[in-house]
């Protein structure tokens, strides 16, 4: 038995990802959690975790490598004895034969179906086909979760734009994933908030200082203070993908640094360190579209009560920091002013 070790994303708009160090050599024994390398991305340098217990193996990136989002890169074997210094290829078997050698296939014709030397992307139904799209269509697919490669294989005419993802959606699944990617597949934790303090906030902040506010400016406030107290990141700048049920919306850079009347907003293509959306005009819920970019949390109400769901992935937040950004922000609903002060 055998576990991929992928490339994984890192980031909402990351296509690649750099190889900066091995923590583990093939050969080493390694345990779920253990850091297996660094890797670099347009924003950060990245720990990856093992997601299986074993001993590492076909280690097919060196340091220093770029290496395409989704690229099995490793393997985590159950037995020593299984690793080796390289992935295997497999190659057709030639059948034995007394005959004629001219009843073989000859050589040149195993070549041509055989795989290509150079490593490509893993996409889920296996095309390695270049995507020509628009930077909003890119963005969107990746934070609806969805994969641009199913319309390549159905030949559907590029460049695609963001009317090409109804397409997209409307395809039935083909494949169940694969341990490795159920692995990486959001894990979700729910709270529930009374809506009052907010509300108590807004009417305060429109009599005091004749300002109106939307709540889902504060809303997003008070998500980047609690992602930023998460991952004590500090000064370092911050991008919160605000977005309704259409996924249309605002990206919004360190908007607990700004007042909350004077947002700053980010290209709209940049890349989110957390998808925040606003489901409060809707009978949803709860939903579980995020991609494998950003964490995605979402905000709808029932009567007098706001509920809010956490979507991430283990490469996205530990399950420490997931708990504490959903508690802090939270703890904001509950009581605005903490915020301001």
């Amino acid at each position: 038995m055998a576990h991929d070790v992928i490339m994984p994303a890192l980031g909402m708009a990351q296509e690649t990802g750099k190889i900066v160090r091995w923590q583990k050599q093939a050969g080493d024994s390694v345990k779920i959690g253990d850091v297996l390398m660094e890797v670099e991305t347009d924003k950060a340098v990245m720990d990856v975790e093992a997601l299986a217990d074993g001993y590492l193996g076909s280690v097919s990136a060196a340091e220093g490598d770029d290496v395409p989002v989704g690229q099995v890169i490793a393997l985590i074997s159950d037995s020593a004895d299984a690793t080796s210094d390289v992935l295997p290829v497999a190659s057709p078997a030639i059948p034995q034969t007394t005959g004629p050698v001219e009843s073989q296939p000859t050589a040149p014709s195993l070549a041509k179906t055989a795989p290509p030397p150079a490593p490509a992307p893993l996409p889920i139904n296996g095309t390695d086909a270049k995507i020509f799209a628009s930077p909003k269509a890119r963005r969107l697919a990746k934070e609806q979760g969805l994969d641009l490669e199913r319309l390549v294989a159905l030949g559907h005419p590029q460049p695609y734009h963001a009317a090409d993802l109804e397409t997209l959606r409307s395809l039935p699944v083909t494949r169940a994933p694969t341990a490795q990617q159920a692995a990486a597949m959001p894990n979700q934790i729910t709270a529930r908030v009374a809506t009052k303090g907010t509300q108590d906030f807004l009417q305060w902040m429109l009599a005091e200082g004749n300002v109106t506010l939307a709540p889902s400016a504060i809303w997003a406030a008070f998500a980047a203070a609690a992602l930023r107290t998460a991952l004590q990141a500090g000064d370092d700048e911050l991008v919160i993908s605000l977005l309704d049920l259409q996924a249309e919306g605002r990206c919004l850079t360190n908007p607990d640094r700004a007042r909350l009347s004077f947002l700053s907003e980010s290209d709209p293509d940049a890349a989110a360190n957390l998808i925040l959306r606003d489901l409060s005009a809707s009978p949803i819920s709860s939903l579980r579209l995020a991609g494998w970019g950003a964490p995605s949390l979402s905000i709808a109400t029932e009567g007098d009560t706001y509920l809010i769901c956490l979507d991430f992935t283990p490469y996205q937040l530990s399950d420490a920091q997931a708990i504490q950004l959903i508690s802090e922000f939270a703890d904001r609903l509950t009581d605005p002013l903490r915020h301001l002060l």
